[in-house]
């Protein structure tokens, strides 16, 4: 049955409405306070990409739909309660993780192999994608900084993260590929 409740690129199904919205709230929450928690600890969280990470669980746990709404609106929240990431760079992070996920499921509905391959390749054309951008933005001075701001060691740290995620979900729920199919 269809809820009355028809956002755009959000949650349709009622089942799902309270557990997508409870699931929201504290996701943003969480990402909203990286920058303040990594001021007080004094060591940039950034640097491990918690977005992603905390977009992965999240698709783990709540429709498709949400993940997308989640890319657009974590971002958002957090520039306009804590300015991080700043305006320019929030859009690269939007149209990178946009790329990560959907080509995931692209990838996944298209290609009988291996999970973690095709996650990991959504994950460097997601990358490709966001240097590419992110280098348009330095060149017409839309951004400043280096193109490689961040150490590969960080990006690889959290790629192995990403990939444990996977992997301990796929052991620990046989039903990983009836979950990805029925909500794509």
């Amino acid at each position: 049955m269809k809820s009355i409740l028809s956002l755009p690129g959000f949650l349709i199904n009622r089942k799902y409405l309270l557990q997508g919205i409870v699931i929201d709230v504290i996701v943003i929450s969480v990402f909203v306070l990286i920058p303040t928690i990594s001021h007080i600890i004094n060591y940039p969280m950034y640097l491990f990409d918690p977005m992603k990470i905390i977009l992965l669980l999240a698709f783990l746990s709540t429709k498709n739909e949400n993940v997308f709404f989640l890319i657009i609106t974590i971002p958002i929240s957090s520039w306009i309660i804590s300015g991080h990431p700043i305006f320019p760079k929030f859009i690269l992070i939007i149209l990178e993780n946009l790329t990560v996920f959907t080509l995931y499921l692209i990838f996944y509905r298209q290609f009988n192999i291996n999970k973690l391959v095709l996650f990991n390749l959504a994950i460097i054309i997601g990358k490709l994608v966001y240097y590419s951008l992110k280098t348009v933005y330095i060149k017409f001075g839309i951004l400043q900084g280096e193109i490689f701001s961040t150490n590969i060691k960080f990006q690889l740290a959290s790629v192995i993260l990403l990939n444990l995620i996977i992997t301990l979900y796929y052991f620990s729920h046989k039903k990983f590929n009836n979950r990805i199919s029925q909500n794509y």
